[in-house]
C-alpha cells in the first residue's frame, strides 16, 4: 500500500494537467510539429535509401505539398533536393514558386536571376516567369520591352512547358511594337491551343491589310469568350474579352449590353473602365460617318464619362469638340458641366478640361478658377501644376512666388520635359533672374529650339548678362523664325 500512494499521485497530477492544458497554444504548434516530424521521417529515410531513391521521395512529397499549397513542407522537400543535387535547375525553379507563393519575392527574384541571367540562355522557364513579370510591371518603356523580348526568345530556344503561350506574349509584344509579320508569325502558332490570342491576331491582320482574316478570327474569340463569360457570371476576365472582342468587329451597343451584365452580378469598378474605353472607340467610329449628327457624338462621349470621369481619351475628344465652336461646343461643354455636377472622386481632369476651354475662349478669370480647382484635387499632375503657373505668371497681376513653385514642383517631377523648363525659364526672365532663366531656356534649346518666343527670351537673357553679340544671334534667329511663319 505504501508504493500505490505515489503513483496515484503522480496519476492525480497527470488528470489536473490534462484538464487544464491549452488546447490554442498547442494547436498554434501543429505547422511546426508537421515539419519537423518530416524532418525526422526524412533523416530516418536517409539512412536506409540511396541518394537517387531518398531524393525521388523527396521530389514526389514536395510535388503533393505544392499541389495541395503546403508551402513549407514543400519548401523543405526542394531544399533538400537542391542539397543533394544543385545540378538540376528545375527544383531551384521550384524553390523560386514557393518562395514566391509564400510572399518572399526578394529571394524569388534572386534564385530566378540565377537560373536566367539578362545577358545569356540560362533555364528556360525562368527565362519565361522573368518576361511576364517585366511586362506587368512595365509594358511601356524600350528597355523594358527589349528585356523581355530576349527572355521570351530564350524561352522559346529551349524546352519550356507551355511553349503556345509563350508563342502569344511574344507575340503581343511584337503587335505593340509594329513588328507586324514577326507578330503573326508568333500569334499564329499561339492560337493552335490558345485561343485567347485570336483577337491580338485579328488586329494584326487589320494592320495588314486583310480585314476578312481579322474578322474570322475576332469572330473566333468571340465564341470562346462567350462560351466561358456565360458558363460564370462572375468571370470578369473572360466578359471582358467577350465585350473587346465585339467592340473589334463594331458591335458596340453588344459590347455596352455584355459589360453592363457583368457590372449588375459583381459591380466590379473594372466594368465602368471598360464601358468609357467602348464609348471611345463608338465615337470613333460614328466620326468616320457623315452622316452623324454633333449631337449624337456629344452623347456618346457624355455617356464614357459618366462611367469613367477621369478618361483622359474621352476628354481629349471632348476638347477636340470644344475647340470647332458653334453649337457642337455648347454640347460638349454642357457634357463636361454634366459630368462635373454628379460629382465623384476623379473631378480634376474635368476642371483642367473646363480650363482649356476657357483659355481658348480668353475667360481668364474661368481658367484659373478650374486651373486652381484641377490643381486642389489632383495636385500630383505635373501638366495642370505648369499651367497654373504659366498663367498665374502673367500680367497685369502676376503671383511670381506661387507660379515658381509650382513650375519647379512640375519640373521636380518631370525634369526632361521642355515645356515646363519654357515656363519656368519665362517666370525667372520676368523677375529679371537672367542666370537661373538661361539655364532654364538652354535646356529648351537643347530639347525643342523650335518653342515660340524662345529666342526672343534668350536673347534678353544674353542682353543682360553683358553677352551683346550672343544677343545679336538670338535675335537674328527670332527675326528668321517669325519670317518663315509669316505665311
Amino acid at each position: 500500500m505504501q508504493s500505490f500512494e505515489p503513483t496515484a499521485g503522480k496519476m492525480q497530477r497527470i488528470r489536473i494537467w490534462w484538464r487544464g492544458r491549452d488546447w490554442k497554444t498547442f494547436l498554434l504548434g501543429i505547422p511546426a510539429l508537421a515539419v519537423g516530424l518530416l524532418v525526422i521521417v526524412l533523416g530516418c529515410l536517409c539512412i536506409n535509401l540511396s541518394p537517387r531513391e531518398l531524393q525521388a521521395r523527396y521530389q514526389s512529397e514536395a510535388q503533393a505539398a505544392f499541389k495541395n499549397q503546403d508551402y513549407p513542407r514543400a519548401q523543405t522537400c526542394y531544399e533538400r533536393i537542391v542539397i543533394l543535387d544543385g545540378s538540376d535547375p528545375e527544383f531551384t525553379f521550384r524553390l523560386a514558386l514557393i518562395r514566391e507563393n509564400t510572399g518572399d519575392l526578394a529571394q524569388a527574384a534572386t534564385l530566378m536571376r540565377s537560373l536566367a541571367p539578362e545577358d545569356r540562355k540560362g533555364y528556360p522557364p525562368a527565362h519565361y516567369w522573368w518576361a511576364r513579370k517585366i511586362l506587368a510591371a512595365d509594358a511601356q518603356s524600350p528597355r523594358s520591352l527589349a528585356s523581355a523580348e530576349a527572355h521570351l526568345l530564350r524561352a522559346l530556344d529551349g524546352e519550356v512547358e507551355d511553349r503556345n503561350a509563350v508563342h502569344g506574349l511574344l507575340g503581343s509584344l511584337y503587335l505593340n511594337s509594329g513588328k507586324l509579320e514577326d507578330a503573326e508569325y508568333h500569334l499564329t502558332r499561339a492560337v493552335a491551343s490558345k485561343p485567347i490570342f485570336r483577337l491580338p491576331l485579328a488586329r494584326v491582320y487589320v494592320l495588314r491589310g486583310n480585314p476578312t482574316r481579322a474578322r474570322q478570327e475576332a469572330e473566333l474569340a468571340v465564341r470562346f469568350f462567350r462560351e466561358r463569360a456565360k458558363a460564370d457570371p462572375i468571370d470578369i476576365p473572360n466578359r471582358l474579352a467577350w465585350a473587346d472582342a465585339e467592340s473589334f468587329l463594331e458591335n458596340f451597343p453588344t459590347a455596352i449590353q455584355i459589360l453592363e451584365e457583368g457590372l449588375a452580378v459583381s459591380q466590379d469598378p473594372l466594368y465602368h473602365l471598360a464601358i468609357a474605353r467602348v464609348y471611345t472607340g463608338w465615337f470613333d467610329y460614328k466620326k468616320q460617318q457623315q452622316e452623324v449628327s454633333a449631337g449624337e457624338l456629344i452623347a456618346l462621349l457624355d455617356q464614357g464619362l459618366r462611367h469613367d470621369p477621369a478618361n483622359r481619351d474621352l476628354l481629349n475628344r471632348i476638347l477636340e469638340q470644344l475647340h470647332t465652336g458653334g453649337p457642337q461646343a455648347d454640347e460638349a461643354r454642357q457634357a463636361l458641366r454634366n459630368a462635373l455636377a454628379k460629382g465623384g472622386t476623379a473631378l480634376g481632369p474635368i476642371h483642367f478640361a473646363l480650363a482649356i476651354d476657357a483659355h481658348v475662349r480668353g475667360d481668364t478669370d474661368s481658367e484659373r478658377f478650374h486651373l486652381d480647382r484641377a490643381w486642389d484635387l489632383d495636385p500630383k499632375s505635373s501638366l495642370v501644376a505648369n499651367n497654373l503657373a504659366w498663367l498665374l505668371s502673367q500680367p497685369p497681376s502676376p503671383d511670381y512666388a506661387r507660379a515658381l513653385a509650382l513650375a519647379s514642383t512640375a519640373i521636380e517631377r518631370e525634369p526632361s520635359n521642355a515645356a515646363f523648363r519654357d515656363t519656368r525659364g519665362k517666370i525667372f526672365l520676368a523677375q529679371g533672374r537672367w542666370k537661373e532663366a538661361l539655364s532654364d531656356l538652354e535646356v529648351v534649346l537643347s530639347k525643342s529650339p523650335e518653342t515660340p518666343g524662345l529666342h526672343i527670351a534668350l536673347a534678353e537673357c544674353y542682353q543682360n548678362l553683358g553677352q551683346p553679340l550672343l544677343a545679336d544671334e538670338h535675335k537674328k534667329l527670332a527675326a528668321a523664325s517669325a519670317k518663315k511663319s509669316t505665311p
